[in-house]
């Protein structure tokens, strides 16, 4: 096992990018996290976002953009920005009722990004709508859901037996 050449901060969620090439990491600086990419052949990182709180980010299947979860329009919602850098985050879904949803897993197609939120799974379309419903809603936790590579299965984990398995 070897170690990345950073420093030392308070690391939290992180993705590789589909090519192996870069890693979205938030790193909190105090109780600010925000979204950085290295990239791991050059030893090199940016910082992705700057306003506000930014947490869990999640590649695109083509590796051109990260979706994450922001507070900078005053309550939690869903950015997508590209991974060069360039031009502002583009806001996908704001929140309801002060619901705090983190994006986990992009289909294949990236068509749809899965998010959680305190207990449930929920579906976000990735197109103009940005349509939110529930992917699996229950009285139990579930919660990390991941699509397959071939996008028809969704793996994820629940408390639903008492303990955390997967399903």
């Amino acid at each position: 096992v070897a170690s990345l050449p950073y420093p030392a901060e308070i690391y939290g969620g992180f993705q590789l990018s589909p090519d192996g090439q870069r890693l979205a990491i938030e790193i909190f600086q105090g109780d600010t996290p925000n979204v950085w990419l290295y990239n791991l052949a050059r030893q090199s990182r940016f910082k992705l976002t700057l306003k506000g709180k930014n947490a869990s980010p999640v590649w695109s299947p083509d590796g051109k953009s990260i979706a994450f979860a922001s507070n900078r329009t005053g309550k939690w919602a869903i950015f997508v920005k590209s991974a060069v850098r360039k031009g502002e985050a583009k806001l996908v879904n704001e929140g309801e009722n002060d619901a705090v949803y983190s994006p986990f897993s992009w289909s294949p197609d990236g068509k749809v990004l899965t998010l959680n939120d305190d207990k449930d799974i929920w579906s976000l379309r990735m197109d103009s709508s940005g349509t939110l419903q529930p992917l699996i809603n229950s009285p139990f936790r579930e919660w990390a859901a991941a699509f397959s590579t071939d996008g028809h299965w969704v793996a994820y984990a629940s408390d639903e037996q008492g303990q955390d398995n997967v399903y």
